[in-house]
């Protein structure tokens, strides 16, 4: 049952990340994926739960990967990766049934709409302070976030926002860096912002269905 695994979950992410190669880290979200009990509400804590398994145990191997604009690495720390690629391909590894070269290539706003559908939301002509200042208002969790040239990953939680994104800035790599400073957020005049595990993504990912890209 869903709680059950959520009790798993939190016990994982705590002691066994640093010792879990990608492979092995994978592998424990997707037994997690089979547990779970679609009749059973998808309630904040249980979302929250699962949103912090990958960003504590998927989204960090991923870190230090050099960025590059036509990069399109299917593997952690080998070769390089865009922006899109580093959005759509960690989460085909988690078993969300999508083409990750098709959504990778699409626009920003695209790509979100094509995860979150009518859910996903939209800032236009806010200062960084101003959007992290509005989105307080939402539960803590994961979401994609889009800006007018790039794409990455925004984690809300009780500590603070993180940006979460193959950069093109500073070190130019995968990196989490702290939302209100992130170079990209300033470079940016519109947000598009959608949650990863909307109840109907969660239905999709359970069920292995396809994501319709084009």
């Amino acid at each position: 049952m869903w709680v059950v695994a959520i009790l798993f979950v939190g016990a994982f992410s705590e002691s066994k990340v640093h010792d879990q190669t990608y492979n092995q880290s994978v592998n424990e979200l997707l037994k997690l994926k089979k547990t779970i009990n679609l009749s059973d509400s998808l309630t904040v804590k249980n979302q929250e739960h699962l949103d912090r398994l990958i960003v504590e145990t998927i989204l960090p191997h991923w870190y230090k990967t050099p960025w590059d604009f036509d990069g399109y690495s299917n593997v952690p720390k080998k070769g390089v990766i865009a922006c899109g690629y580093f959005v759509s391909t960690p989460l085909k590894h988690i078993g969300f049934n999508w083409n990750r070269y098709r959504l990778a290539q699409q626009d920003a706003t695209t790509i979100i709409k094509k995860i979150s559908g009518e859910e996903t939301k939209f800032y236009w002509n806010k200062s960084p302070k101003e959007f992290l200042n509005l989105i307080k208002e939402l539960n803590n969790g994961l979401y994609v976030i889009g800006f007018d040239s790039h794409v990455g990953f925004l984690h809300k939680h009780k500590l603070g926002i993180d940006l979460i994104h193959s950069s093109y800035y500073g070190e130019i790599c995968v990196m989490k860096e702290e939302a209100l400073t992130a170079p990209a957020l300033s470079d940016s005049n519109s947000y598009v912002l959608g949650r990863l595990f909307t109840k109907e993504n969660l239905r999709k990912w359970k069920e292995n269905e396809v994501f319709k890209i084009l």
